[in-house]
Order: structure tokens, then C-alpha cells, then sequence
């Protein structure tokens, strides 16, 4: 805050603003230990303010309901991550799965945070359902054949839906279903009143990517009376701008000034936040413009925006390479203990053993572990990061760190990428002949996107 009685901290002000006498009143106040730019990230997913004079906001995985009356809190949901929960465009609309069965839910919840009052959709144990979105108010969730939901060596989950639903959130009728002409869906982005699906076919035993289709509702587009609209000048920039429909230009704009009016009671909320939780923030010219628990998603953002990745400590987690090349590692070889299995357990086995770490491998993922849990227990001074969807050339920071990446090659089978040179090409360890080749980006962008594009590494914390 830059000037009023809160001048000099970092927090979030909820305001009402009273029409008839030109006043502001502070309601509440939550203040926050992050900075300025982090906290306009993160408060940017979710706020909502109901007649009874309740606030919600979603900070720190959790959607928190503030009563402005009394003053008190009350945590709604917690242990939200990417992927498990959505809310509408005006946030009146909330929905989520339990974050524990994020792929394995037959139940969304859907909150009209408006009234309070939750319902369900619910299908037979042999459907999993998802949510994706919303449609103005109308919601969007997938769904999957239980036996469709495939997790692959190293514990990636593909979650392939047979059919789009989308609802009516007032009395829960189905308005609309979509089933694909072939293939499944694998995510939908909505943009207005058009939901673009990406969609995905499984080729010899790997899902990939086979095309888009789209859904529009032109009804609800063409009711749409006011809108913000976006355009670019020389001068300005970008300028925005209300438009009405079928309204006519005011002669002249009438300004008022409103007046900041004094409590003589306290108005802080303090909210008890996570300090473990590990969110990703893209700097990008300066600002924070992109806040997640997904590091894939910020690793996106970030290569679109020329950009970099931040972690919740402050700590560096992804940029562009810098150097030109980075030999390949030496001293790359699995245990003893397995070299007789697989390439996925030989590239995780290989990886501890760089880091002087001697386990069986073989026997912690036969017991159940996922590539990623055998890493971060056996790491604990790394922070193991687990990445979906990058390209080759997104991952050679972390070589470049001398750090090597752990890649997927199909539903069974790995390599270790270990260096990289300064003509585009990549140092490809083989844990089965226990050779390193290069490989141009090309090349290995095929396949490594037989597997999925899926990457494990890690940073020193």
C-alpha cells in the first residue's frame, strides 16, 4: 500500500463503496508476508464477494470464506492443485475434486458461492470425472473410462475422456454433451463463448496429440450487452475500452471523487499460510504476470513471455540456457543392484547414483513408488522437479546446472539427456547399452514425444 493507514505493508484490502454518499469504507485487510507483485498473481484466481457479506478468496491451495460481519474465517477447501478445481469467470461458480484422487474421482463438487450451497455430480464407479471449466455460468466437466486412466512408468497419469458435459448450474440439467468422432479429449480452453478441445489417440501404447475441435455458443454470444474490448495504438498502446450494445456515446464522462472514511475498528484478517507450499512465479519484464503449482505451466509461460521461473523461495528454477555446450557427464552409470531392469529404473538408479545415492531402485518402484517419490526421498537436499508437455530445448537449463534430465521414451522405457552441444545437438545416455550418442533437438523431440514429453530433474534447494 502506498499511502491510507496501511502504508508500507503488502496485503489485500476489501472495500465497499457507498453511491449515494461518494464514500469508501475498508472492510477488511489481510496482510501478507510475500511482496507486491507474488501476492497480484496469486489473488488473481479467485475472489468473490456474496450478498451475506461474505468474502472468498483462494490463497495458498485453499478457497478461505471470510464473514466481513463478525470477522471470522473459515477454510472451505484445501489441498487444491492444478488440474482439480475451476471456477467461473465471475467466480460466482466453484468446482473440485479431491486433490488425493485427482484422476480417480466419480464426484465434482460445485459450489454457488453466491448462496453457499454445494451439489454434486456424481457417475458409477467405472467413470472418473474431471473439471475443466466453465462457459459463462454453465459448467464444463470430462469424463474417462476408469479402465482409459493409464499411469506409465515413471507415474505421469493420462487421463483420456470419452465425452464433454456441460451444465446448467442453476438446476443441473445436462445442456450439452460432446463425444469426439475419435479419440479422446485430453483438456479444453475456453475463450468467451468457444471451447477449443485438444484432442489425443493412443499410437502403440503412448497417447498423443491428433488435432483440435471446437464448441460455440453464439446464443449466449450474441445476448452479451457489455464487454470489454481491447485495441492498439501508437501512442496508447493498448487501450480498453466498455462497449454496450445498442448504447449511445455520452456527450461527456461525469468524474467523482470519492473519500476514504475512517474505521475505529479493527479490520485485519489473519490468514494461517503454508509455508511449505512450493508455487512457481514468471518474471517477465519486470512483473510477476504468471503464479502456479505447476512448474510445466510456468516453464510455458515463461518461454512465451522470454521470461523466467521463480520458485516460492526465491530461488531460480528455470531460464534460458546461457552457455553454448555442456559435455556430457561423466561417471553416468546405474547400481549394481539394477542392472538387470528396466531403462525407467536403470535412468532413476543412474541419476541417484550421480548424486553418490546407492539404492535399490528396482526394489523401491516394485513396491509401489513412482519415479518422482524414489527421487525426492533419496534427494532430500533437491527440489525433484516433474515436467509435462516442455521441449527439448526447455530442459537444458538444468543440464546446464550440471544436472541430468531424466526423459521418457515410451510407456515403459527412458534415457538420460546429459549435455548438450553448440550445434543443436543432445547427449542421449542409454541405461540399457550404457552408451551416450547425440542427437540432434529434432530427433530427439520425436522421441522423447513417444513418451509423452514427459521430464523428471531436480535443483539443489
Amino acid at each position: 500500500m502506498n499511502r491510507g493507514t496501511h502504508e508500507g505493508e503488502v496485503g489485500t484490502g476489501v472495500y465497499h463503496y457507498d453511491g449515494l454518499a461518494h464514500t469508501i469504507d475498508e472492510e477488511a485487510f489481510i496482510p501478507s508476508k510475500t511482496s507486491y507483485e507474488v501476492l497480484k498473481a496469486e489473488m488473481g484466481k479467485m475472489l468473490y464477494l456474496n450478498e451475506k457479506n461474505e468474502f472468498y478468496l483462494m490463497m495458498d491451495d485453499s478457497l478461505y470464506r471470510i464473514n466481513l460481519g463478525s470477522m471470522s474465517v473459515k477454510k472451505v477447501v484445501e489441498g487444491l492443485s492444478t488440474g482439480s478445481y475451476c471456477a467461473s469467470e465471475s467466480n460466482r461458480y466453484f468446482a473440485w475434486v479431491d486433490s488425493a484422487n485427482q484422476y480417480s474421482s466419480n464426484t465434482i463438487k460445485v459450489m454457488d458461492l453466491k448462496s453457499g450451497k454445494t451439489f454434486e455430480v456424481k457417475k458409477g464407479d467405472d467413470q472418473y470425472l474431471r473439471p475443466l471449466g466453465f462457459i459463462g455460468e454453465d459448467f464444463i466437466y470430462g469424463q474417462a473410462n476408469a479402465a482409459d486412466v493409464v499411469s506409465d512408468a515413471a507415474g505421469n497419469t493420462t487421463f483420456p475422456m470419452n465425452g464433454l458435459i456441460i451444465l446448467d448450474t442453476s438446476d443441473q440439467s445436462e445442456l450439452k454433451t460432446y463425444t469426439p468422432s475419435g479419440g479422446y479429449v485430453e483438456k479444453i480452453s475456453v475463450d468467451g463463448y468457444t471451447v477449443t478441445i485438444d484432442l489425443i489417440a493412443q499410437n502403440n501404447g503412448v497417447y498423443a496429440e491428433i488435432g483440435q475441435d471446437t464448441i460455440m455458443n453464439r446464443e449466449a454470444d450474441s445476448k452479451q450487452k457489455i464487454a470489454l474490448d481491447t485495441s492498439q495504438s501508437d501512442t496508447k498502446l493498448t487501450v480498453s475500452a466498455i462497449s454496450i450494445a445498442g448504447g449511445k456515446k455520452p456527450d461527456k464522462l461525469k468524474q467523482l471523487t470519492a473519500q476514504m472514511t475512517i474505521n475505529s475498528h479493527d479490520t485485519a484478517v489473519d490468514l494461517k499460510f503454508d509455508d511449505n507450499t512450493v508455487h512457481f512465479y514468471v518474471y517477465a519484464k519486470g512483473d510477476v504476470i504468471f503464479a502456479s503449482d505447476n512448474i510445466s505451466d510456468a516453464i510455458k509461460q515463461a518461454n512465451d513471455s522470454m521470461g523466467v521461473v521463480i520458485d516460492s523461495n526465491q530461488q531460480y528454477v528455470w531460464m534460458r540456457a546461457r552457455k553454448n555446450a555442456v559435455n556430457a557427464f561423466a561417471n553416468i552409470a546405474c547400481n549394481e543392484t539394477d542392472k538387470d531392469a528396466d531403462s525407467v529404473v536403470k535412468s532413476v538408479s543412474a541419476m541417484l547414483t550421480y548424486n553418490d545415492v546407492t539404492v535399490s531402485v528396482s526394489e523401491l518402484i516394485g513396491a509401489g513408488s513412482s519415479a518422482v517419490d524414489v527421487l525426492k526421498n533419496n534427494l532430500p537436499d533437491k527440489e525433484i522437479l516433474d515436467l509435462q508437455g516442455v521441449s527439448s530445448e526447455d530442459i537444458i537449463f538444468y543440464i546446464s546446472q550440471g544436472n541430468p534430465v531424466f526423459a521418457m521414451t515410451g510407456n515403459t522405457s527412458a534415457v538420460l539427456v546429459t549435455g548438450y552441444s553448440s550445434n543443436g545437438a543432445l547427449y542421449i545416455y542409454n541405461p540399457d547399452n550404457g552408451a551416450t550418442t547425440s542427437m540432434s533437438y529434432e530427433d530427439a523431440d520425436r522421441m522423447f514425444y513417444n513418451g509423452g514429453l514427459h521430464f523428471i530433474t531436480y535443483m539443489t534447494k
